[in-house]
């Protein structure tokens, strides 16, 4: 049992880094089609 709790334990937690780094990458991704979309600041 404290085997079988320990997997549970350690599947959440990486269950709940991944939909973190997911949340990020698509959000570093929207910046980027963002950022290209509109014109910089720096170039004007």
């Amino acid at each position: 049992m404290v085997i079988l709790s320990g997997l549970m334990f350690i599947g959440i937690s990486i269950g709940l880094i991944a939909v973190k780094y997911k949340e990020a990458y698509i959000g570093l991704i929207e910046n980027r089609t963002d950022n290209l979309q509109t014109p910089s600041v720096l170039m004007e």
